[in-house]
């Protein structure tokens, strides 16, 4: 009986081990999923630098610009650059494929119902005309 005792103990041993390592690994990818990533949220000359998580929706992002820009919630459309899809609220950034760095547009409502263009300025091209690559003058 004694040797059948220590296999059920070794065994129970393991159990618990395995449950520790699965709690672990676990553990290991909720941080590994909720790591902080940044979004370039662009609209005409200005871009502004937004800290968030995946599982973020959009309507999170949008109350964090809320404080920024000054204009409800309602009133802003999200562009994500790449695709040209117009974000949706109710989705998280992973939903819909935002990654770290993604390059957001940020378009207004004008008259109470239609949305303002996207229009991101970018650096004049001429100005950097030479073909060293120094500005030209």
């Amino acid at each position: 009986m004694g040797s059948s005792e220590n296999n059920y103990r070794d065994e129970s041993d393991l159990v618990k081990i395995a449950s520790c390592l699965l709690k672990i690994l676990t553990l290991g990818v909720m941080v590994f999923v909720l790591q902080a990533l940044y979004i370039r949220v662009k609209r005409n000359k200005t871009t502004y630098f937004v800290q968030c998580d995946p599982t973020e929706t959009i309507l999170a992002i949008k109350q964090k610009l809320c404080s920024l820009i000054d204009q409800p919630v309602n009133d802003q459309r999200l562009i994500l650059r790449a695709t040209g899809d117009v974000l949706e609220d109710s989705k998280t950034l992973a939903d819909q494929k935002v990654e770290n760095d993604a390059v957001v547009a940020l378009t207004l409502r004008k008259d109470g119902s239609e949305f303002e263009d996207v229009n991101i300025e970018t650096p004049n091209d001429s100005f950097y005309s030479r073909e060293d690559g120094s500005p030209s003058r």
